[in-house]
């Protein structure tokens, strides 16, 4: 095999970046045509084709600003110039101001639906030595088929943004745990000389069979570095979480995540890969106090075909309680490892909509086993862009 150069590689980027022009897809297009004028800031084809892609996304303070640059830095020909003339004289599309929406409905099967525990035996500390008693069978797995609905809005205006959403699923038989969710987020984005990234800020609401369940807060930012070894570029993301729990107050927390990492954004692929670090801070007197982890972390995506995408990601993370979990009774510290994986296949069916099939599957490893579970989720249906 003949190994390609940066230069091919370019170049490879380029025709894709112009093919995805041709099939409207601008955002794919604008994100490839950027990485490219970084990696080759004397491409004078390509910051022609952003500013041309500017306008049509109606970003004509953009489109201005690279027209003016590729006359001042490039000294183009007198054909370039003509057009540049042309393009100037043009209108641009006019922004949207109005928000884009998506909306899907699934079907699918949970092995776990109340994370149910691997075993119902408990062994109990004691004058008389060890005492095993087991709880009663609603603690053990209970599986169950669901419809699931979700509606998204999303904003954006330069680099700030907001997306709205919300999120029903309703099991066949154990309705108590149907669930409902909304969730609000605003974002500014940001580039500088060296690196770029985003702050963010969203507020979340989630019932339970009904009632309230979970109410959050949460602030984080995530930068990106400028420089790369091998299209390679360091990444870090910092996220601290206010979760207030109105049924069980005792189990209300503050949780710093913290996910220094790697990531590469290639035409055809991405992939990004992070240690994460947690720190769960109990705000009342739930089981086991404070809750300290330390795991890793790998996630990417891979266009297989046209307008056919595989995704997935996977997490493992060891965490340890900082006190005993059921104080005399039970003195024992948790220890647990977390396992958490999906898959999803995207396909593209025309007209904006995508045809989806996900698995997601959790494993939970402790030595107080009562708290051992795993599930598995296998869902499918429809998403709609308009």
């Amino acid at each position: 095999m003949v190994p390609l150069h940066a230069a091919d590689i370019d170049e490879l980027l380029y025709q894709e970046a112009l093919a995805a022009v041709a099939t409207g897809e601008r955002e794919r297009a604008q994100a490839m045509l950027e990485t490219l004028v970084r990696r080759q800031p004397q491409h004078a084809g390509a910051w022609l084709d952003l500013a041309l892609l500017y306008c049509d996304l109606g970003d004509t303070a953009k489109s201005r600003e690279m027209l003016d640059r590729i006359e001042a830095e490039f000294d183009p020909s007198p054909v370039i110039r003509d057009l540049i003339k042309l393009q100037r004289g043009r209108p641009c599309k006019a922004a949207s101001t109005g928000p884009l929406w998506s909306m899907g409905f699934q079907v699918g099967y949970d092995t776990n639906v109340n994370r149910g525990a691997s075993s119902n035996r408990v062994v109990l500390e004691s004058g008389a030595g060890p005492v095993v008693a087991q709880l009663a069978d609603d603690v053990l797995p209970k599986h169950d088929s669901f419809s699931e609905g979700w509606a998204e809005a999303y904003w954006r205006k330069e680099s700030r943004s907001l997306r709205f959403s919300v999120l029903s699923r309703h099991y066949e038989k154990i309705t108590s745990y149907d669930a409902q969710a909304l969730s609000l987020t605003g974002e500014q984005a940001w580039a500088g000389s060296q690196a770029e990234g985003a702050l963010r800020l969203q507020w979340a609401s989630a019932w339970l069979g009904g009632s309230s369940f979970l109410n959050a807060v949460t602030a984080s930012t995530g930068v990106v570095g400028r420089g790369a070894l091998y299209g390679v570029h360091p990444a870090a993301d910092v996220a601290l979480a206010r979760n207030l729990f109105p049924a069980a107050p005792a189990f209300d927390s503050y949780v710093w995540n913290l996910r220094p990492g790697l990531v590469k954004i290639a035409p055809a692929y991405s992939w990004r890969a992070n240690m994460v670090a947690t720190a769960d801070l109990a705000d009342g007197t739930r089981p086991g106090g404070d809750r300290y982890g330390i795991g890793a972390e790998v996630m990417g995506s891979r266009r297989l075909a046209p307008g056919i995408q595989l995704s997935g990601s996977g997490l493992v993370q060891q965490i340890r309680n900082m006190e005993p979990y059921f104080p005399p009774l039970l003195n024992t510290y948790r220890n647990q490892r977390l396992w958490l994986g999906r898959l999803e296949l995207a396909v593209e069916v025309g007209r904006g909509i995508h045809w989806l099939t996900a698995w997601t599957g959790q494993k939970s490893e402790d030595n107080l086993t009562f708290l051992d579970y795993r599930s598995s989720v296998l869902q499918s249906g429809f998403m709609i862009k308009f």
